[in-house]
């Protein structure tokens, strides 16, 4: 229980506003890409990602999607060097991607997931941890900005 109200409380400081916060510790709970989160996806939306993960692509991502598809992405923060790593149209997430990857995460026996949403139940974090006994595996996106019909 301590670590659910930490995570909350560091969801809420970073976004500035109240989070709900959804773990799971085993296989088996509801999805929050079923509308759990009570947010549908809209069409067409702009966000930035703060990604975090072990490797290259780490940074953070101007991200816009058209009709469910990634049509731009903006490096806002692109390293010197191997620039073949980062994100881009053909590697990025719309969110419902990346509440797929949650759910994925969430359903596996060896892993493990958080998702912060907003009032609205817009996602604004979610912590993946693919192997709970291993490192160098977790990825974290924090969602910086949402924009949507833009």
């Amino acid at each position: 229980m301590k670590r659910l109200l930490l995570i909350a409380a560091v969801g809420a400081a970073v976004i500035g506003a109240a989070a709900l916060v959804y773990r799971h510790d085993s296989p088996g709970g509801g999805s929050v890409a079923g509308n759990s989160t009570g947010w549908t996806e809209p069409a067409d939306y702009t966000y930035t990602v703060a990604y975090s993960i072990f490797g290259p692509a780490r940074g953070t991502y101007e991200i816009t999607v058209r009709h469910h598809d990634v049509v731009g992405v903006r490096d806002i923060d692109p390293p010197d060097g191997m620039t073949e790593y980062r994100i881009t149209v053909d590697n990025a997430w719309t969110l419902a991607d990346l509440l797929a990857k949650y759910d994925q995460a969430k359903a596996g026996s060896e892993s493990d997931a958080t998702i912060a949403v907003d009032s609205a139940g817009v996602p604004r974090s979610i912590s993946l941890d693919w192997i709970v006994d291993a490192v160098d595996d977790e990825e974290y996106f924090e969602i910086v900005a949402y924009h949507p019909g833009s």
